[in-house]
């Protein structure tokens, strides 16, 4: 039997800079139903203009919790932190299946990008509201990836690695759990509030979970085993 990792337990929140947060324009034209490449010129003048201006309206934070080993435990289709059981279904269970322990996340762009887009949808102007949404929801998955590297290097002297990120409301997870992944984090966790429907206010933020240990690791995300169609990371022929 293998030693217990080293005790955990640490509560981390960070602001992060817009410029840190690259968000790239080659998608819009594709999201929007044209071919890569071939976007007219007229809309690709309305997404530069969006992307421009984009960086103003952000207020990106992240922070985690990472939990001692002995309060975690590991199931077939759930986990549990102290005694409070997250049925995740056996999709994410699988993916956590060798970790030791667990990370609760969260993130967020602020509130800024949700009025722009809602601006401009109140005023008409459908296709600028679509972008500045679209972007947000691409901004946001970017300040979790900073938050992922943020991960490692706080880990890396344990020598532990960590898993993909899973959220409720996908593959299977009830997103009513982030009533439990929330009551493990202080409140108003990164400027972030949570309604009793489970909506997460501002919008355009994030909260999960990440696996920890010696012989997880992160990989592409499987597609075929999860049946959410509009899923960020959801790939396309």
């Amino acid at each position: 039997m293998i030693d217990p990792i080293v005790n955990i337990d640490l509560l981390q929140e960070f602001e992060i800079d817009a410029s840190d947060i690259q968000i790239s324009t080659e998608n819009a034209g594709h999201s929007l139903g044209y071919k890569l490449g071939q976007t007219p010129e007229p809309v690709r003048e309305i997404i530069e203009n969006v992307h421009s201006n984009f960086s103003t309206h952000l207020k990106a934070k992240t922070g985690f919790r990472i939990f001692n080993y002995s309060d975690v435990e590991f199931g077939k289709d759930y986990f549990k932190i102290f005694d409070t059981i997250f049925n995740t279904g056996r999709i994410i269970a699988k993916q956590l299946r060798t970790s030791e322990t667990a990370v609760i996340f969260t993130a967020t762009i602020g509130p800024g990008i949700e009025k722009k887009s809602k601006q401009y949808m109140s005023n008409g102007d459908m296709l600028e509201g679509y972008l500045w949404d679209a972007f947000g929801s691409d901004a946001v998955e970017k300040v979790c990836d900073i938050l992922e590297e943020k991960l490692i290097q706080v880990l890396a002297s344990q020598n532990l690695n960590i898993t993909n990120r899973y959220s409720p409301g996908y593959c299977g997870w009830n997103v009513t759990e982030q009533q439990k992944l929330f009551s493990f984090l202080p409140k108003d966790f990164c400027g972030i509030q949570l309604s009793e429907s489970s909506l997460m206010t501002p919008i355009k933020s994030v909260s999960g979970l990440i696996g920890v240990g010696r012989n997880v690791e992160r990989t592409e995300y499987q597609c075929s085993i999860c049946d959410i169609e509009m899923c960020i990371r959801r790939k396309t022929e």
